[in-house]
């Protein structure tokens, strides 16, 4: 057996079914039934790949990802959680490499 890194496209394409199934999930929490008469189903993600913009463009879509996942007990879900736990560690981050923080007196 042996093991490798596996291509980014192929992470992306299982991440972002992931959080596709998880987006649907809370919309379907939210709206119930009429969920499926706006066409909100788990079949319908199609992974295109795109560049992954700056840092600010990240953190902003996550936080908005986030925040139209926050019904019923998605939040509860393991992939939420570890997507919750990654934007604590992003923005700070972000945020430490902006040209203003650099700029900023120390103390």
């Amino acid at each position: 057996m042996s093991a490798y890194i596996v291509q980014d496209a192929t992470i992306n394409r299982i991440l972002g079914a992931r959080m596709h199934a998880l987006n649907v999930r809370a919309v379907q929490v939210r709206y119930g039934d009429d969920a499926a008469v706006m066409g909100m189903d788990n079949d319908g993600y199609v992974y295109i790949p795109q560049c992954p913009g700056e840092g600010v463009a990240t953190s902003k879509a996550l936080a908005c990802f986030l925040y139209q996942c926050c019904e019923g007990n998605v939040p509860a879900d393991p992939l939420f959680e570890a997507l919750s736990a990654w934007q604590a560690t992003l923005d700070p981050a972000i945020v430490c490499g902006l040209p203003e923080w650099e700029r900023a007196p120390w103390g």
